[in-house]
């Protein structure tokens, strides 16, 4: 029993509270809930409500989206993305950039993984998701390479290409930034 125990600590340690989660994220309780009744990021539920670093780092995601676009358009987004949820989830560390751009009157998520750094397949697939063209891909390395902290959603790029655009690692930064401000307990072994 003893040695459950300490497995149930060891394995919680390595999880966020719903409160710590609703700090980093900027989603309330209720946001979060309605979440997981939708499916869309689903809590780890022992005797709490726990979420991984993924889950964090995507419900931060799904926040800065929120403040360009409804949540019937990122609902719309993640349907007709070619990942599911939880694929996208489980690849949000790999991840550069996430895009939402709308083509034929649809939303559709356009994902780069570091692995791929934007290869040609990529580039002529982010064409055919989001109608873009190479300028748009040269514009978003341009500030994903030298990102202005204080600017996730890139304002040029979606006012140009009807495109909203989130770095993954400057999420990162900043809810790791956020975590120490809170002085979150045992971060690094959190964060992995």
């Amino acid at each position: 029993m003893k040695r459950v125990q300490r497995l149930y600590r060891e394995e919680k340690s390595k999880l966020f509270s719903q409160k710590q989660t609703e700090q980093l994220s900027g989603f309330s309780r209720d946001q979060m809930r309605k979440l997981d009744e939708k499916q869309i990021v689903v809590s780890q539920k022992h005797p709490v409500i726990l979420y991984s670093w993924k889950q964090v780092i995507f419900l931060k995601t799904l926040f800065h989206f929120r403040e360009d676009l409804t949540w019937g358009q990122i609902e719309e987004s993640l349907n007709n993305c070619e990942y599911n949820v939880q694929e996208i989830i489980d690849g949000i560390q790999e991840t550069v950039m996430v895009a939402i751009g709308e083509v034929e009157n649809k939303k559709l998520v356009f994902i780069n993984k570091v692995e791929s750094k934007m290869n040609d397949f990529d580039k002529h697939r982010g064409k055919k998701l989001m109608n873009i063209d190479s300028e748009m891909i040269s514009e978003a390395f341009k500030v994903i390479n030298a990102p202005d902290e204080n600017n996730i959603i890139f304002a040029t790029v979606k006012r140009k290409f009807n495109a909203v655009i989130i770095t993954i690692p400057q999420i990162i930064i900043e809810l790791k930034k956020t975590a120490d401000e809170l002085e979150i307990e045992n971060l690094e072994l959190k964060v992995g």
